[in-house]
């Protein structure tokens, strides 16, 4: 009879700590995947033309999950060569970085994760627009801005989940280092009013075993500033990878 009492205690312990486990999950997942980045570029500082080319990506991914929140690092790397019409190609570089804190949505089935919250996000981007000469000069464009972010996940089953996150940039700065606006450094100010632009990442997971697994996934991001000459930089992405638990 001890023993029967002793087991049933196991058991009911047991599935109280699975029922913490699922409310109060702490867990990261790291995903790293490469792939083409499809770029369209227009910079009216430096040419009248539009620039397009595809360019190999590197994208690292860092998501923390816990009971009531989501914090969400994301890392990624192109390099290529983009070309108008009428223009020889350009070499084209970018660096991108964001980080978002989001809070889950209670109560919602467990197949199903809505989150939202804040981040920032960085952008470093370097052309060589007439590359034919001897010593090309690289003309950067770097930002930085507020943004606020949303993220949507659905498990199907154990081994197929699909994923939405969006991100609005609210207010930034760009800064233009090789070009001048009266007489100083371009340094200008940007806003969801003045300068609306939008990022984003489609994703398809399919697990493998319990702590890895495979990832397909779409970003895309647009970014513009008018003032005082159009800047707008348009990226493409698909990209495949792993994934790995712990």
């Amino acid at each position: 009879m001890k023993t029967i009492q002793s087991l049933l205690i196991l058991i009911l312990l047991s599935f109280a700590d699975n029922s913490v486990a699922q409310t109060s999950p702490d867990t990261s997942t790291l995903y790293l995947s490469a792939g083409a980045n499809i770029l369209t570029h227009k910079d009216q500082f430096q040419s009248p033309y539009t620039f397009q080319g595809a360019e190999l990506m590197f994208h690292l991914s860092h998501v923390r999950f816990k009971a009531k929140s989501i914090q969400n690092l994301n890392f990624g790397y192109s390099k290529g060569k983009i070309d108008p019409v009428v223009s020889p190609e350009a070499k084209n570089s970018m660096v991108f970085l964001n980080y978002a804190l989001m809070y889950r949505i209670p109560e919602l089935p467990s197949s199903l994760s809505v989150s939202y919250g804040a981040g920032l996000a960085a952008m470093l981007t370097g052309s060589t627009y007439l590359p034919e000469i001897e010593k090309p000069v690289r003309y950067a464009t770097a930002y930085a801005n507020l943004e606020a972010a949303g993220r949507i996940s659905y498990t199907m089953n154990e081994k197929n989940r699909v994923g939405l996150s969006i991100r609005l940039p609210l207010i930034g700065l760009a800064y233009r280092p090789d070009f001048e606006v009266d007489g100083k450094e371009y340094i200008g100010m940007n806003s969801i009013v003045t300068n609306p632009g939008i990022s984003g990442i489609v994703e398809y997971e399919y697990r493998i075993g319990p702590y890895y697994g495979l990832m397909f996934k779409y970003l895309y991001s647009y970014y513009t500033f008018p003032d005082p000459r159009l800047f707008a930089l348009m990226q493409n992405a698909f990209t495949v990878g792993f994934n790995l638990k712990f």
